[in-house]
């Protein structure tokens, strides 16, 4: 993805990389202050700056391999190299030395996002696709191209290191009506009737675009037309898009983070079942709250590519759209809270595997803190990779489902709490009584259901609100909530008509950003059970994560209370109507997802 101009000096690595990192000091934030708001049971980089995850897989020796954009320089965006962890589960990850480092002439100023391919030969050998960038300096915008990289020793199942193709760029030809200014994010590529297909996120006559390529052999590629764009989503029509007041360089009169038209980047597109595609995209824009998001829009393969089991693909490079969003045209939202750049990849068991980038949100931050604050500095890190989440469809509600991946319960390492009868009062919350942990509370996953307490007399909607209430010492707290209407059928069970999900960081304290974040969930236009009523909270010192109602709503939030001794506490609340609501509530202690001497040590 593409950020503010930084400073990029071009590096003189070896473009075999296996070479250590820098450390960063940390400022007048103390050490140990520092260490209680960084997550630890998430991916976070050992020093410095994080955002996009990039070229996800599992290899046939059933290594999980996660690339990130990452400055091991400083704790803002910079010139980006791609980190590199590995892990047997998902859940407990060892640092690798970085993958890529920008030290060729077309990635001096960067090593963009990308994705990985498995080639279906013997060894399932992957290849690194990603956008190099350049010449900022020459030019005032990047020159993004698109290049490769292959493990140096394809029989390591660590994969340590990989060693860029000697005929990259491959592809620098941008799609018609666009520019190498917006340019990037290859997705991880398809083989169709002896052609390899991919799709990188673009700009075309300002309209974002998911831009098609085609190639016979993974080397020679071109233009294959558009696979999607914001015209073709309904999104905006010709006309609609808003100048910039000042053109940009590289790309006139098109606005990269514009009102209505805007750049498409890190792009994905994946199947569900033998019916359903997804095509995912990232944009930002200037004038909405929140400033950058994830949206996706589902296909059904009847008008996947026209007639797609005969191969009928046009690679003349025509601004026609291949994908048609027939069976869910509304863009929707990947999560309401603060994710970006998020990625898919398959395993090797048939899941769809997702994962995204949570950037920092404490006061001061502007859009994703690429620049940092005094704060954020004296941390000497920024950054974190939500737990992996499994997709699934719900096809009565048209919306896509996400999960924690199951490995997740192999982090509990001690149940602080439970309770499958918790009786809540009709005002207020009901503090638990946790087991006291190693975490002091700062790092437990939170499972409950919430019910009415006795079935609820016939009548119109009712409002119902339940939720916990997370307390992070010295007076700071953030609820949790998830409210809407119900009404009681004939036979006296509730059946919740609409709902939402919000995070509230008001009372979050010394940091935290205080905004409410959440929205409305898609729900089935029969409604939902109140026996679906449920939460699943994973607390992580400053990174929360919430799913709501099995994982049909989410939100990503980060917090900041200040304290490193203090324990925090977890305290239910709920009503169905004026009827009090009943709790089956399970608390867990998290281990750590590095080893204790990996947490800070870069390989």
């Amino acid at each position: 993805m593409r950020k503010a101009n930084p400073a990029n000096p071009k590096t003189q690595n070896s473009s075999v990389t296996g070479q250590s990192a820098p450390n960063v000091e940390v400022g007048p934030v103390s050490k140990a202050q520092a260490q209680a708001l960084k997550p630890m049971y998430h991916i976070t980089p050992s020093t410095g700056w994080m955002n996009d995850p990039n070229g996800m897989f599992q290899n046939r020796a059933g290594i999980y391999h996660v690339f990130y954009q990452w400055n091991p320089v400083a704790p803002i965006w910079g010139s980006p190299y791609w980190g590199h962890v590995i892990s047997k589960d998902m859940v407990h990850w060892e640092r690798m030395p970085p993958a890529l480092v920008p030290d060729t002439d077309y990635d001096y100023d960067g090593v963009f996002s990308g994705s990985a391919t498995l080639l279906g030969d013997e060894d399932g050998t992957p290849i690194l696709f990603y956008t190099g960038v350049s010449n900022f300096s020459e030019l005032q915008y990047y020159e993004q191209v698109q290049a490769i990289a292959r493990p140096v020793n394809a029989s390591d199942p660590k994969l340590k290191l990989w060693k860029k193709s000697p005929n990259n760029p491959l592809i620098s030809q941008a799609p018609q009506g666009g520019t190498l200014a917006q340019f990037r994010d290859p997705v991880t590529a398809w083989k169709q009737d002896g052609l390899w297909y991919t799709v990188i996120g673009s700009m075309e006559s300002c309209f974002g675009t998911a831009a098609l390529y085609s190639s016979p052999d993974f080397q020679t590629w071109q233009p294959a037309g558009q696979w999607a764009s914001q015209a073709s989503t309904g999104q905006a029509n010709v006309g609609e898009c808003v100048p910039p007041a000042v053109s940009q360089p590289g790309m006139g009169q098109c606005d990269q983070f514009g009102a209505v038209c805007h750049m498409w980047e890190c792009p994905d597109v994946f199947q569900l079942g033998n019916d359903t595609w997804v095509l995912k995209w990232s944009d930002q824009s200037k004038s909405r709250n929140p400033y950058s998001m994830d949206w996706y829009v589902l296909g059904t393969s009847a008008a996947f590519l026209g007639n797609r089991s005969q191969g009928n693909i046009s690679t003349g490079g025509e601004d026609i759209a291949h994908f048609q969003s027939t069976l869910q045209s509304t863009p929707q939202s990947v999560d309401y809270g603060s994710i970006y750049a998020s990625k898919t990849f398959a395993t090797n068991d048939g899941r769809r595997v997702w994962m995204g980038w949570v950037f920092e949100t404490s006061t001061g931050c502007v859009e994703q803190c690429s620049g940092g604050t005094n704060f954020t500095d004296s941390l000497g890190w920024q950054g974190a990779q939500t737990l992996p989440r499994e997709v699934s469809l719900d096809a009565d509600s048209r919306a896509l489902i996400f999960n924690p991946i199951r490995e997740v319960t192999e982090l509990r390492s001690q149940m602080l709490y439970s309770n499958a009868a918790l009786a809540l009062p009709s005002n207020g919350s009901q503090e638990l009584n946790l087991t006291q942990s190693t975490s002091l509370g700062r790092q437990i996953e939170v499972q409950i259901a919430f019910a009415p307490a006795a079935n609820m007399s016939q009548g119109g909607q009712q409002p119902f609100s339940v939720g916990i209430q997370i307390s992070t010492g010295q007076g700071t707290s953030t609820l949790i909530t998830v409210n809407g209407t119900a009404a009681a059928t004939t036979n006296g069970t509730l059946q919740i008509a609409q709902a939402g999900v919000y995070v509230d960081r008001s009372k979050s304290g010394a940091y935290t950003n205080a905004t409410t974040q959440g929205r409305l969930v898609p729900l089935p236009a029969s409604g939902l059970p109140a026996a679906e009523v449920s939460l699943r909270v994973f607390v992580d010192r400053s990174l929360l994560e919430v799913f709501a109602l099995d994982g049909r709503g989410r939100v990503t939030s980060r917090i900041y209370p200040m304290g490193t001794d203090n324990s925090w506490g977890v305290s239910p609340f709920g009503t169905f109507g004026a009827a009090p609501a009943t709790a089956n509530v399970t608390v867990w202690e998290m281990g750590p997802a590095f080893d204790p001497e990996q947490a800070q040590a870069c390989c």
